[in-house]
C-alpha cells in the first residue's frame, strides 16, 4: 500500500510540475490527488490480486451475498435451516454446517471439530448457534472472512425471528379460522333448532 500511494503521489507530481510554473504547488496538488485516487485503485488492485491470487476469498465473498439474498427471502424454519446446513456450507467449500435451535443444546455436534461459530441472537432473545466446519481445500477463515460471517449469522438471527413470528401468526390464524367455523357452525344449528320449534 504504501508503494502504491508513492508511487501515485510521485507520478501525479512530475505531471503536475510539468504543467505548473511554481513547483512548490506541485507537491502539495500531487498530495490530494494522490489521495482521491488511492481507495479506488486499491480496490482495483486489490480485485485482481485476489482474482488471481486467492480466488477463494472471491468465492467465498460471492456465496455470502448470495446467502444474506437467500436469507433475505426465506420465512420458513426448515428454509433456514436448510440454507445454513446444506446450501451455504457446499458454496463456500466447508466441509459441514451445524445449526441448532433452542430448546436444543447450543452446542456443536460431538463428532466434528468447528472452525467458526456464532450464537444467533436476535435482540435480547437468544434463538441458537451455528457452526462452520473448516474448508475442505483452502486457507483458514481469516479475520475479514470472520466478520462477513459474524454479519450474515446476525441477518441469520433476524430471518429466523421473523420466521418464528410468522408462523406465530399463521397458527393463530389458523385458530381463529377453527372458531369462527365452529362459531358459525353453532349458530346455523341454533337457527334450524330453533325454526323447528317454532314449526312445532
Amino acid at each position: 500500500l504504501l508503494t502504491l500511494y508513492l508511487a501515485l503521489t510521485t507520478s501525479i507530481t512530475s505531471l503536475f510540475a510539468d504543467s505548473l510554473k511554481s513547483r512548490p504547488l506541485a507537491p502539495v496538488i500531487s498530495l490530494f490527488v494522490a489521495a482521491l485516487l488511492f481507495e479506488p485503485t486499491r480496490k482495483f488492485i486489490q480485485g485482481w490480486l485476489d482474482k488471481l491470487l486467492y480466488p477463494d476469498r472471491l468465492k467465498f465473498q460471492t456465496a455470502v451475498k448470495e446467502m444474506q439474498n437467500s436469507l433475505a427471502r426465506a420465512n420458513r424454519k426448515e428454509e433456514i435451516a436448510r440454507l445454513l446446513n446444506e446450501v451455504f456450507p457446499t458454496q463456500i467449500g466447508a466441509e459441514w454446517g451445524a445449526l441448532k435451535l433452542f430448546p436444543e443444546p447450543d452446542v456443536p455436534p460431538a463428532h466434528l471439530s468447528p472452525a467458526w461459530n456464532a450464537r444467533l441472537i436476535a435482540g435480547s432473545v437468544s434463538l441458537g448457534g451455528y457452526w462452520l466446519g473448516p474448508r475442505r481445500a483452502g486457507p483458514v477463515y481469516d479475520s475479514e472472512e470472520k466478520n462477513r460471517l459474524f454479519a450474515l449469522a446476525g441477518q441469520a438471527a433476524l430471518a429466523l425471528a421473523y420466521a418464528n413470528a410468522y408462523e406465530s401468526l399463521y397458527e393463530l390464524n389458523q385458530t381463529l379460522e377453527m372458531r369462527v367455523k365452529e362459531q358459525t357452525q353453532r349458530g346455523m344449528a341454533d337457527q334450524k333448532s330453533i325454526a323447528a320449534y317454532e314449526e312445532r
